[in-house]
């Protein structure tokens, strides 16, 4: 049978799904569906103690981090063992997962079919069965696009739940904490180990900005009607079509 390191370095060259193998200690390894001795690779984007944060660019981003990031110290406080940082679009910037500075990450389950990004290093690596249990992000599908295109379990929180203080950045007011994991047994005792215990109160959401409703003219009109009649306020702000134009051409290349 495999051992972890022959599956991690196997995961390495065959998928691109690995940047960095962080020691570990292969006798401390258990495998069984329980945190404790659980090995873990992070999407790296998250901050391991004295292990390069690398984002899947060769920019420079700063130096190695001197301290965990929240979510990789709540899970090893449960007795989970940091593996592996796991390769990802470049600065998670983009839902393909084709594009990395330490090359593209290949689709365990089709080499030819798009494995999805950003966290396309982070579902390999359960999706190849490296590992039971890893650590992406996701702030506009990063998390849920490749756990569909590479047919393994990937969850979502709530935004807000668990924090995302050590982790590089893409869009605070999106960034969110996810997982992609063999069982949901693993996911829930994830979340669980993460989550906070008081989670900050929900926004209000007794407004809603209809702008970008009302600029699609008929296509959007029936849920206009049904939200006219609804208890929401409906306010308009700046018309955003300039913006959406702007950002594509930033986008494309």
């Amino acid at each position: 049978m495999a051992t972890l390191s022959d599956r991690l370095h196997r995961a390495q060259q065959d998928f691109n799904a690995v940047i960095t193998i962080i020691p570990f200690d292969e006798h401390a390894v258990d495998e069984s569906p329980t945190l404790m001795g659980q090995p873990v690779a992070f999407k790296d984007i998250v901050d391991v103690a004295c292990v390069a944060t690398t984002c899947g660019t060769k920019v420079k981003v700063g130096h190695a981090p001197v301290k965990d990031a929240p979510v990789v110290q709540r899970l090893t406080a449960k007795g989970a063992l940091p593996v592996a940082k796991a390769n990802l679009q470049e600065f998670s910037y983009g839902i393909l997962g084709d594009a990395s500075a330490y090359g593209r990450v290949i689709n365990p389950r089709d080499p030819e079919i798009c494995g999805g990004g950003s966290s396309s290093g982070s579902a390999a690596l359960v999706a190849c069965g490296a590992l039971q249990l890893t650590v992406g992000s996701d702030s506009a599908g990063s998390v849920r696009v490749p756990a569909a295109c590479q047919g393994v379990l990937g969850f979502k929180p709530t935004f807000g739940l668990i924090p995302v203080e050590g982790v590089f950045p893409f869009a605070p007011s999106f960034d969110c904490i996810g997982f992609f994991a063999s069982s949901i047994d693993l996911i829930e005792q994830a979340f669980i180990a993460t989550a906070d215990e008081e989670p900050a109160a929900a926004q209000d959401v007794s407004a809603l900005d209809v702008t970008a409703l009302k600029a699609k003219g008929e296509r959007f009109a029936d849920l206009l009607a049904v939200l006219e009649h609804s208890d929401f306020k409906l306010t308009e702000g700046v018309d955003l079509e300039d913006t959406i134009a702007a950002t594509a051409e930033l986008y494309e290349p």
